[in-house]
């Protein structure tokens, strides 16, 4: 039987259902119910999805023996329903996030992309579901099936399907942790330094790295000899792996780990752009660190704070932009001393950069073992400070890492101490304003002069309209000395 005369059955059935249930309402009348869902979601709504929805709305008990609705394909889910149930196959898994719930008590989140002959779907696993999932072995190719689960509208405006209960999950056909016999070629990114341990067995050395498997970015463990042998490797190699385990790290995410039964054969060069996957910044931010969680972002430096103690250590934080928005890098420890090196303006490519919720939002870390490269010659350079600009027009109160451009018009102190600077760029005005210890950076601004602004707050004004605010994560270049 073919999928589209399976679907037209499904669609009828639903419609038996629902007007035996509803004996109001005709057939005419329901198929016109159908048609105004279907226009108001447009083309991605098929008639059984429709009905499905409509269904749920006319409070129709369209349920199961397991009191959820029959299964839904995954490309007839639309935001809004509940108790449904779906099944597909995982496709991808990203990291395992903690975060403290109103109660004190800490959250779990996982992030699962789910398919089936229909489409794909994000799906969230919370709390006990996401502990279940990862304890049955939940990775790529895994089948699962779902229950009495509901669908909402992502931040992208897409379908994703929430799994609040442990019970609503089944794994029915989990990834198992077997060495593989067959094989695989990988690119070689980074790697990390060697390290040596003492553990049960006495001393032993493991490497990380970070290889390209031709759909995505990936973690390999060596230990021991093979350890050893990664630590000669160069980026850029073609390594040919072969009886490696699966396993899932500590963050949630799958690796591979090389051990004294697995083989590893160098089996040529490449060229690594092709296999750096460059992230919007916009795509990171969005994520909520639910989407796997390393990253490789290009941008231009729009802020550099200084080397600070830390009770993890010393930290600094770096705050990139490119076309599509802003987002901070934390930098810890040795890695702090990078910052040195790098001016406001730099174009900057870091590769394995992990996504994290804190307090002030998502930033990405820059841990040990990714890679930091200022102004890259092999790649073209990202926009120019001046380009990455907002309208002021187009700005927001609430917006953060803002940049503006224009000419300095005034530059006046307040009798509070506070410094309100205006700027006008085609015509438009808008006022910086500073105060405490940052006025004194926005004195030296002369009138006449061409600047640009940096990574300011944009906040409303009594009255309406916008400000923009010079922190502490503030800074100005002076794009020209013309008066």
């Amino acid at each position: 039987m073919g999928l589209k005369r399976m679907s037209e059955e499904v669609a009828e059935e639903i419609i038996r259902r629902i007007l035996s249930e509803r004996e109001d309402l005709t057939r005419e009348q329901l198929e016109r119910l159908v048609e105004d869902k279907r226009a108001k979601y447009g083309k991605v709504l098929t008639r059984e999805g429709a009905l499905y929805l409509i269904a749920s709305e006319l409070g129709v008990p369209f349920l199961d023996s397991h009191n959820t609705f029959d299964a839904v394909k995954i490309g007839d889910l639309i935001p809004g329903l509940r108790k449904i149930s779906t099944s597909g196959v995982v496709k991808r898994v990203g990291a395992l996030t903690e975060f403290a719930k109103r109660d004190g008590s800490k959250g779990r989140r996982l992030w699962v992309l789910l398919s089936d002959e229909s489409g794909e779907v994000n799906v969230i696993l919370w709390n006990e579901a996401a502990s279940k999932a990862l304890n049955q072995g939940l990775g790529s190719g895994s089948l699962i099936k779902l229950r009495g689960v509901s669908t909402k509208r992502g931040l992208s405006g897409k379908v994703e399907v929430h799994v609040n209960s442990a019970e609503s999950l089944e794994v029915l056909q989990p990834r198992e942790e077997v060495a593989s016999q067959a094989h695989i070629e990988v690119i070689l990114l980074r790697k990390a330094k060697l390290k040596q341990f003492v553990g049960r067995s006495g001393e032993g050395r493991v490497l990380s790295a970070y290889v390209f498997d031709g759909e995505s970015e990936k973690r390999v463990v060596f230990w021991n000899e093979k350890a050893d042998f990664a630590d000669q490797l160069q980026r850029g190699y073609v390594l040919r792996l072969r009886g490696y385990r699966v396993r899932r790290g500590i963050s949630g995410e799958e690796e591979y780990h090389i051990d004294e039964d697995s083989e590893v054969e160098v089996v040529g060069e490449a060229d690594v752009r092709e296999a750096v996957k460059i992230a919007p910044i916009s795509q990171i931010v969005k994520s909520e660190g639910l989407s796997p969680s390393t990253y490789t972002v290009f941008g231009r430096v729009i802020s550099i704070t200084g080397v600070r103690e830390t009770r993890g250590g010393r930290m600094s934080t770096i705050t990139l932009a490119d076309e599509t928005g802003a987002i901070d890098l934390v930098l810890w420890r040795e890695q702090t001393g990078f910052v040195s090196s790098v001016e406001l303006g730099d174009a900057l490519l870091v590769e394995g950069a992990v996504a994290k919720a804190m307090r002030r939002g998502l930033v990405l870390q820059v841990r040990q073992d990714s890679l930091i490269d200022i102004n890259p010659s092999y790649l073209p350079p990202p926009p120019s400070l001046e380009s990455l600009a907002k309208k002021p027009r187009e700005i927001e109160p609430g917006e953060r890492h803002v940049i503006v451009s224009g000419r300095v018009v005034d530059v006046k102190e307040e009798v509070s101490g506070d410094i309100v600077v205006s700027v006008e760029e085609d015509g438009d005005l808008i006022s910086v304003v500073a105060w405490g210890e940052r006025v004194e950076q926005l004195r030296k601004l002369e009138v006449g002069s061409r600047v640009v602004l940096l990574n300011l707050w944009a906040r409303e004004v009594e009255g309406g309209g916008v400000e923009l605010v010079f922190t502490d994560q503030s800074a100005w270049v002076l794009a020209d000395k013309r008066a």
